[in-house]
């Protein structure tokens, strides 16, 4: 579905190409490319920051060649805003863009011909609004599928990762060497994929709460029960160390109806997180 959205939004945005009255048209499928990554978070928050943050950064680049001589100068500008991106891009998506934007321009005018300036701050801002509105509106507002909140199915998922280390935790630890190194190295690997699941329910979390409208609230609504699955993954590790350890008795009968319960639990609340 992601490369269906992403192939059509794309298409449009070439055909652009037609209508766009600038020379610099590659800019709008590259806006395109950009925001839709599914990998970056929401495609609706990311298109709306890089819109703002473009315009923010195509006005510092206005000041910038109004104030500075098209030569080294210029070169210095582009790189102390090229170091300001890995710092900014931790920080926000808009705030990438800021730093991003104007050094491109700042770019494109020493790579031009002549001691004329050449500020591309206007094709640079309208193909970016012109991409970010492909991506609203092709992207993402006619596909009702992109605007679904994927978070039960990740809890699910995790709770049943968590279920299962709880039954694997509980098991007796053998007397025999390699069975008890096997049994350690399926604790070790029922561990990481409770912790990986996890790690996917926050990520989904996170776009989701990205989301305008019901989307964002449904998220909102997840916050306590993710919350309680990361506490709930440190306990059953911490439990498994310590059996480990031979500090806490053997309890398969009862950690087995626990993880039971467990994943369970994930099951309903998934039913319910999609209502």
């Amino acid at each position: 579905m992601a490369a269906c959205r992403l192939s059509l939004a794309y298409g449009i945005a070439v055909g652009a190409k037609m209508y766009f009255p600038f020379s610099h048209w590659f800019w709008v499928p590259l806006t395109v490319c950009l925001v839709m990554k599914p990998d970056f978070g929401s495609v609706f928050s990311r298109a709306v920051l890089r819109v703002v943050g473009t315009a923010v950064g195509a006005v510092i680049a206005t000041v910038i060649l109004f104030l500075v001589p098209k030569g080294w100068a210029i070169g210095v500008a582009i790189g102390l805003l090229s170091a300001c991106v890995p710092y900014f891009m931790m920080r926000s998506y808009a705030l990438q863009a800021v730093a991003i934007a104007p050094a491109v321009i700042l770019l494109v005018d020493v790579i031009q011909p002549g001691d004329e300036t050449a500020n591309f701050s206007v094709q640079r801002i309208g193909a970016t609004i012109v991409g970010g509105l492909v991506v609203l509106v092709f992207g993402y507002l006619i596909w009702p599928h992109s605007r679904r909140v994927w978070i039960a199915n990740s809890f699910a998922t995790a709770m049943d990762r968590i279920a299962e280390h709880l039954r694997l935790a509980s098991q007796p630890i053998p007397d025999v060497d390699g069975r008890s190194r096997r049994r350690h190295l399926d604790l070790v690997a029922a561990r990481r994929a409770s912790y990986r699941a996890l790690a996917d329910l926050q990520f989904r979390l996170r776009r989701a709460l990205a989301e305008p409208g019901v989307g964002g609230r449904t998220a909102a609504a997840w916050i306590p029960a993710v919350s309680a699955a990361d506490r709930l993954a440190d306990a059953v590790t911490s439990y498994a160390g310590r059996r480990r350890e031979g500090l806490l008795p053997t309890a398969p009968h009862a950690g087995a109806e626990l993880a039971r319960d467990i994943a369970t639990l994930g099951g309903g609340a998934g039913g319910l997180g999609e209502a």
